[in-house]
């Protein structure tokens, strides 16, 4: 048979912030946040943000989320709980204080996530 692409588990990230040797990484704050879901509504690659840049979700590296620019300057390095690194790249008009939106790339996985209220940790 062919092989077929699917989740199999989500939202194994570690509990706080640390690199691939499993060091702890240095952060300056960390709030609690209501944490939503969106996706490439206009597909991958060509789903751009609020700052310009493509929306992007790397499991190796770091994602786009949604913030309150007036709690978190676009730019901003973060550790989101369950979900990763991420870079504060996009802004929305629900996403207001501590909710931030995290990105995936289809429908499906951003149901998945549902509504989560996780550690958010700004790093340093």
């Amino acid at each position: 048979s062919n092989p077929v692409d699917e989740i199999i588990l989500q939202g194994t990230y570690p509990l706080m912030p640390v690199n691939k040797n499993g060091e702890a990484l240095p952060y300056s704050r960390v709030f609690k946040a209501r944490a939503t879901a969106y996706y490439a509504v206009y597909g991958v690659g060509r789903t751009y943000t609020a700052s310009g840049r493509k929306a992007v979700r790397n499991v190796d590296g770091y994602s786009t989320i949604a913030v309150d620019k007036s709690i978190i300057p676009l730019g901003t390095k973060l550790f989101v709980e369950g979900y990763g690194f991420a870079i504060a790249a996009d802004v929305g008009t629900a996403i207001v204080g501590n909710n931030i939106d995290v990105y995936f790339n289809t429908y499906k996985e951003a149901c998945n996530w549902a509504v989560k209220y996780v550690n958010v940790y700004v790093l340093k």
